[in-house]
């Protein structure tokens, strides 16, 4: 076996058979082709089997590669073990394709014969063209060498000279050509200088198109490459120069600037260059002014330069925060107003050029449409950069500690930088309104709890004393007030006020962020919302609540009288609100947040729900310190209110109770709580105030502490009141999808401070009679006379005289503070109803009572009625009805009991059980009847 493999080694180095047979094939015998195709005939018969064996040649014998490669690639097909066989097979394989392949050979070596034939021909006709050419030339040259011996050699010498000078004077006026092109160069310095970019590059393409012209001159070729370079330095300066507009926009300088772009043809390069300058001028001012209020700082020794903008914004000190935003939103106000500057310059030459639209070029009203897209959409990106720099400022800063005015201040600021953006991009929000939604929603959080604490603190030390004010007292005279125009609030036909439009407001020397250096009311910046002349007419004394006093002519003691005759009461214009000085704290802070709402109205609910707390904080402790803790005749809605505060707002221990009567009694029970926007608020909670020791409410000379409830309870209703002024107002910033709560405030809360009067005020009117004494004289009255008597019982004079020392201890604290109409109807009107029930509980303990005595009865309720009316001038007088029913009753006969009995359930089971026995007209057992309906009934 290994001799056989050295034979193959062998037969592989000796060179190839077929390519032999191939470059041979046009030598070989006839009789050598004879044999070779009677040998093809022998083995490959048919032209199908002849292309099939052509087809089952490898690709490998057609390549131009050394045929010991080839070889070698077939002895590698062989297995390890070799079997003769195998290679005889094989043999056969390869013979057989070398055969049809000479064949094929031969076929087209014979086919091409004719044209070759042909061929030979042609070459042999050009040999002869070529040997007659060749003697034409020899013939011509004889010719020449004549024709050199006729002439002289002074007549060939001039048209040498001749042609000579013409060449020069051809090559002369390339020269002064290239002379001009470099005393250009003076020129081109002269307009750079000038900044003249148009006329500079007009003369460097000349020039350039002079030079092309001459460039087989080497000197030219230099100078050829310089006024490139030179054009090359113009594109620069003017890309530098197109920069330098981001900072101050020059009308004239930006016009030279896009000529000079139009003759380069670069019209779109300077557009995509230009916003690539303003997102620089952007960074690089924003940059610079943090980094220099950092610098001047005694801490910042490190460098600081290297730092990234968001830790050098992390850097700034407290104190500087709001002065370092100031300068910032004032730079990048300086690119916002030289951007518009630039968009308004390309929109007003548009307009120029929409007259020619129809003769300009394809170009350029490609160019023109292309810059006026790219700079339409830089609006927005030159925003959102700016939204970019002040957002990462703000989130660096630790805003939730400042103090309200301070945080006011930026909130403005970047409310007023929020409305320029508007204004630029045409769009609402962006990542800096979110930024600063997450910071104010920080801050309100904590300074409303401080603010709840601080109300808490004031409310447990107020004296409920009144704070002299005018009768035209109203928010709108609050300072806190001052940025909500008078007649948006009081007229509902007057429309919100217009936005400023500040890119046309102001301009690169007026900058909106400037009025916060000079202008300034209390120790306070100027909002941004400024306030007109109007508003602040003779309003001076009256923007500092502490220090607002009456009109001559108007005080408490003119009032007064009013109050105590019942013939002359004033009206509500003409008295004064009696206020506490805490209410007046809590419009200022609704003021307050009324500010921050108008600022950034996506935090507007949650300014809502603060303003609420502090409401129904300020509602609740009223009614907790003034109002009886068994209260039971507080209307639903009230009891409802104070219920849902008690759940969401006030800190309780587990063994107190629920504030005053048991909500269930309300009718359909506590309404469920308001939506809010967030859980966040739901966790802030705050524990009930302590009524100020020094606050007497027990000596009846003092009517049980009548002037401190009624401060304490008509300052809840003015506030109210002002919470309805401004309704419109906060309804106003909040989207009408999110209304629900403002509804659900105003109308479970609001509409419910006036029923708190009842509750705060029943102390007082509940004790001005001795309803004891007065039940003991009526149960000591002989109600079984004989006889009509045309004396009223002595009990009635007792009820008078009480309400008469009621009426005069009324008088002289009208002398001290205002009492207004409402507070005077709703005490006689209390003090009224408990006399009726007086009357009707007197009536119900007779035991017996004959005709005469309910004359008697209806006598004394008379005479008591015709008194109390010279008394008070209350009309009509409540439940006057309550009375006389209850005596009317008595003739009721036996039949109509039952249906009197199911329509009357004012009275109580004792009061029904007590007139029943007293007559005597009805038997026995249709009183044990009518009890047992009693029962049946289920009346206390």
């Amino acid at each position: 076996m290994d001799d056989l493999k050295e034979k193959f080694k062998t037969l592989m180095n000796k060179p190839s058979v077929l390519p032999a047979v191939v470059s041979s094939a046009s030598d070989v015998s006839s009789a050598e082709a004879v044999e070779r195709r009677v040998c093809v005939s022998n083995d490959v018969s048919e032209p199908e089997a002849e292309q099939a064996v052509l087809d089952s040649i490898q690709g490998s014998f057609f390549q131009t590669v050394d045929s010991s490669e080839v070889c070698r690639e077939q002895l590698q097909r062989f297995p390890p073990t070799l079997d003769v066989n195998l290679v005889n097979g094989q043999r056969q394989i390869l013979r057989r394709q070398l055969t049809v392949v000479s064949k094929k050979v031969s076929d087209m070596i014979l086919h091409c014969q004719p044209e070759h034939s042909q061929e030979l021909e042609r070459v042999m006709l050009l040999q002869e063209e070529l040997l007659q050419t060749l003697a034409v030339c020899q013939t011509a040259r004889q010719s020449v060498r004549q024709a050199q011996a006729h002439f002289t050699a002074g007549g060939l010498g001039v048209l040498a000279n001749y042609r000579h000078r013409q060449a020069l004077r051809t090559v002369l006026r390339p020269l002064h050509t290239i002379r001009t092109l470099q005393m250009t160069e003076a020129r081109l310095e002269e307009l750079l200088r000038a900044e003249d970019y148009p006329g500079c590059i007009h003369v460097l393409q000349e020039c350039l198109k002079v030079a092309a012209a001459y460039r087989q001159f080497s000197c030219v070729s230099d100078m050829t490459n310089k006024l490139q370079d030179t054009l090359d330095m113009v594109e620069e300066q003017l890309d530098v120069g197109l920069g330098k507009l981001c900072t101050r926009f020059d009308a004239e300088r930006y016009s030279r600037l896009q000529e000079a772009y139009r003759l380069l043809g670069k019209t779109q390069t300077a557009a995509d260059q230009l916003l690539m300058h303003m997102t620089s001028a952007v960074h690089t001012a924003s940059g610079q002014q943090v980094l220099a209020y950092v610098q001047s700082t005694d801490g910042a020794q490190q460098p600081v330069q290297k730092r990234q903008y968001p830790d050098l914004c992390a850097l700034v000190p407290t104190e500087s925060v709001l002065p370092c935003l100031r300068d910032l939103c004032r730079v990048l106000w300086n690119i916002i107003y030289n951007y518009h500057c630039i968009f308004q310059w390309h929109r007003s030459r548009t307009e120029a050029e929409a007259v020619q639209a129809e003769t300009e070029s394809a170009e350029l009203s490609l160019n023109r449409r292309y810059v006026a897209q790219k700079l339409e959409h830089g609006r927005s990106r030159i925003w959102l950069d700016v939204q970019g720099r002040v957002r990462a400022y703000l989130l660096a800063a630790e805003l939730s500690h400042f103090s309200f005015d301070d945080f006011i201040q930026i909130l403005d600021v970047v409310h007023r930088l929020l409305e320029i953006g508007a204004e630029l991009s045409g769009q609402e929000g962006g990542p800096l309104e979110e930024a600063v939604k997450k910071q104010c929603v920080a801050f309100i959080h904590v300074y409303h709890r401080a603010r709840l604490e601080e109300l808490r603190m004031f409310l447990e030390n107020e004296a409920w004393e009144v704070c002299p004010v005018k009768p035209t007292f109203s928010v709108h005279n609050l300072q806190e007030f001052k940025h909500l125009r008078r007649q948006h609030l009081l007229q509902s036909d007057v429309e919100p006020e217009p936005r400023v439009l500040y890119l046309k407001t102001y301009d690169a020397e007026r900058n909106p962020f400037d009025v916060y250096r000079d202008a300034k009311v209390d120790g306070e910046q100027l909002p941004s919302t400024e306030m007109t002349d109007s508003d602040s007419d003779d309003e001076s004394e009256e923007l500092k609540v502490q220090q607002v006093e009456e009109a001559p002519g108007d005080g408490p003691h003119r009032q007064s009288t009013a109050v105590s005759s019942p013939r002359r009461m004033p009206t509500a214009a003409a008295l004064a609100p009696p206020v506490s000085s805490t209410a007046l704290h809590v419009l200022r802070l609704c003021g307050r947040y009324l500010r921050m709402m108008a600022l950034l109205r996506t935090v507007a609910l949650d300014v809502v729900v603060c303003l609420s707390q502090l409401f129904d904080f300020y509602l609740y402790t009223v009614y907790s310190l003034f109002a009886p803790p068994d209260d039971v005749g507080s209307s639903p809605r009230l009891v409802s209110a104070l219920q849902r505060i008690s759940d969401q707002l006030i800190e309780r221990s587990p063994a107190q109770s629920a504030v005053g009567a048991d909500p269930s009694r309300a009718a359909g029970g506590s309404p469920a709580p308001p939506a809010g926007p967030s859980t966040q608020w739901s966790s802030v909670r705050v524990p009930p105030a302590s009524l100020n020791p020094a606050v007497e409410l027990h000596r009846p000379e003092r009517l049980h502490g009548l002037a401190a409830r009624l401060v304490a309870a008509e300052s809840v209703v003015f506030i109210a009141d002002q919470l309805e002024l401004i309704r419109r107002h906060v309804e106003g910033n909040i989207p009408q999808s999110k209304r629900l709560y403002v509804q659900q405030f105003y109308g479970q809360t609001v509409a419910a401070a006036a029923d708190v009067r009842g509750p705060v005020y029943f102390p007082v009117t509940s004790r001005v009679m001795d309803s004891d004494v007065i039940l003991m004289r009526m149960a000591n009255v002989n109600w079984e006379v004989k006889e009509l008597c045309s004396q009223h019982s002595a009990y009635v004079d007792l009820m008078l005289r009480d309400l008469q020392v009621f009426s005069m201890r009324l008088e002289e604290l009208g002398r001290r503070l205002p009492v207004p109409r409402p507070v005077y109807d709703t005490l006689w009107d209390q003090c009224v109803r408990v006399a009726n029930r007086a009357f009707v509980e007197g009536f119900a303990s007779a035991r017996r009572c004959s005709n005469e005595g309910r004359a008697l009865m209806q006598l004394d309720y008379q005479q008591f009625v015709t008194k109390l009316e010279r008394l008070t001038r209350l009309r009509p007088l409540p439940e006057r009805n309550l009375v006389e029913t209850y005596v009317k009753a008595y003739y009721v006969p036996e039949s109509g009991l039952d249906d009197w009995i199911r329509q009357h359930k004012e009275y109580t089971k004792r009061q029904v059980t007590g007139l029943i026995g007293c007559m005597s007209h009805v038997g026995k057992r249709a009183r044990t009847r009518l009890l047992g309906l009693l029962e049946e009934d289920g009346r206390r």
